[in-house]
């Protein structure tokens, strides 16, 4: 069994259809790591398209861990 790791920014829902198709073809688990980004990291030059609000999700996380035939083990993590 091998492990894919899928770091990505892409907080879609989508996205993990995508993960999923990827370990039901090649039978690995699979590691997605989603990244979290609020405004406030971003330096204050920066004008996200998302807007200006320190508190502004502009990168939701969502990370997944999921089985070789499919079965979400944990995730998506989001911000609640």
């Amino acid at each position: 069994m091998g492990v894919w790791c899928a770091p990505t920014v892409d907080d879609r829902e989508s996205r993990q259809a995508n993960i999923r198709h990827v370990v039901l073809e090649g039978r690995r688990l699979v590691l997605s790591a989603n990244q979290y980004l609020l405004r406030s990291a971003l330096p204050a030059d920066a004008h996200p398209v998302q807007g200006d609000d320190p508190d502004t999700v502009l990168i939701g996380g969502g990370s997944t861990v999921v089985s070789p035939v499919g079965e979400v083990l944990a995730g998506p993590l989001r911000d609640a």
